[in-house]
């Protein structure tokens, strides 16, 4: 979608800036480099698939209300947050469904499932949740969406996050700190997924559950043994996020802007 605006701005003379937001770069924005004015990564290790006279480091920007309070399920034992993200994930309802009364014993669980049609999930788990013992109803949050200004909050009071590895998740993981099980999607362009994962475990803030194993022995397992050994569950590097992310790439656009009204005067 970008590619015919940047084109068209470039034949028009109008400064363009792009911004790569995942690990590697997308085909789009490489040939974009060569007509951009300007270009801003989210990584260290993007850097290299752009030009260096072009390129700066400015972080993935992180949304500012995210804070916001959101009733969580009841009780003390610790939260789990089962996020497919905003189109939520038919594979990962499944999994947690078929896992859902073992998990009920021992955590409170948060689920966001998305909103399909085709599935149903959102309805199937709100009719199995109905069916439950009260002690267990209170135990678990069913949830279509959750509020951009609210997925802070449960960020920060989840212990453990399941959820797919696309880039802007794995950004809140780090930015909070928060230990997961990523379940990449399998056939993401350019393995995109399986990548990010990858990276966060490298980080040492994950365990990674392929599709292809994932089953509820499997994922209680992980879950387990991620609490056993919490400890080690912490970032190895921590200043990978950057907090004026949004700021800096303000401030490259507002340049790239004074330059094009300097050589008007």
């Amino acid at each position: 979608i970008s590619f015919s605006t940047v084109f068209a701005s470039f034949l028009l003379r109008i400064p363009s800036v792009i911004h790569e937001q995942t690990l590697e770069a997308g085909f789009s924005n490489k040939i974009l480099a060569f007509f951009s004015n300007r270009i801003c990564v989210s990584w260290e290790e993007s850097q290299k698939f752009f030009p260096k006279g072009k390129t700066i480091v400015s972080g993935n920007p992180i949304r500012e209300d995210i804070l916001s309070p959101v009733d969580l399920p009841e009780g003390s034992d610790p939260l789990l947050f089962i996020t497919g993200g905003n189109l939520g994930s038919h594979f990962i309802n499944k999994l947690i469904e078929d896992s859902l009364l073992n998990l009920l014993k021992d955590y409170r669980v948060y689920h966001q499932t998305g909103a399909s049609k085709e599935f149903s999930d959102y309805e199937r788990l709100s009719q199995k949740k109905d069916a439950m013992p009260e002690y267990l109803k209170e135990k678990y949050i069913i949830t279509k969406f959750v509020e951009p200004s609210k997925m802070g909050y449960i960020y920060k009071n989840s212990e453990l996050v399941i959820s797919r590895a696309g880039i802007n998740t794995v950004t809140e993981l780090i930015y909070f700190n928060k230990p997961a099980i990523l379940i990449p999607l399998s056939g993401s362009q350019k393995n995109e997924q399986v990548k990010n994962a990858h990276f966060l475990k490298k980080l040492g803030l994950c365990e990674i559950l392929k599709e292809q194993d994932a089953n509820p022995e499997m994922l209680n397992f992980l879950i387990k043994n991620i609490f056993k050994n919490k400890k080690n569950y912490v970032l190895k590097e921590s200043d990978l996020i950057k907090s004026d992310s949004a700021m800096e790439i303000i401030k490259v656009v507002e340049d790239v802007t004074n330059k094009k009204n300097q050589k008007r005067e």
